[in-house]
């Protein structure tokens, strides 16, 4: 996540969307990837991929920072509404 953040801020281009693991190593979680971008770039598009299903503080801290939680194994049709509704709403 700390080479991914480090990455963006060399190249000054930020993706159209975000999918995001819960978790992305020991020393941050998706969530607070998606934060640290957003008060960086100003507003994005991410949603957070769970292997389990979501606990009630995710679902929580997802509803605050306007993620959807997509459950893994991946639905292709789930990641392709995902995606379509991120281009649509630009």
């Amino acid at each position: 996540a700390e080479e991914a953040l480090t990455l963006l801020d060399e190249i000054q281009l930020l993706p159209d969307a975000f999918l995001l693991g819960a978790r992305l190593g020991p020393h941050m979680a998706g969530i607070d990837f998606h934060d640290t971008v957003r008060e960086t770039y100003g507003p994005t598009k991410a949603a957070i991929l769970s292997a389990h299903p979501p606990t009630p503080g995710l679902r929580a801290a997802c509803e605050r920072a306007d993620l959807s939680i997509l459950s893994r194994p991946i639905d292709r049709e789930q990641v392709s509404r995902f995606l379509i509704h991120c281009a649509e709403t630009g």
